[in-house]
């Protein structure tokens, strides 16, 4: 459960970051709405 509560927890700062940030991490706003947009059962990696 605890693995689960962190990746909520990360994904809704990732949704809350600005583009200077995104940037900074090398990330579009479209990859951290993607990201963020995702169920907190799905850790995998992410479909291309």
């Amino acid at each position: 459960m605890g693995v689960m509560l962190r990746i909520i927890t990360t994904r809704r700062q990732l949704a809350a970051m600005d583009d200077r940030m995104l940037k900074d991490i090398g990330l579009s706003r479209a990859d951290a709405v993607y990201e963020s947009g995702r169920l907190p059962w799905d850790i995998g990696p992410r479909a291309q």
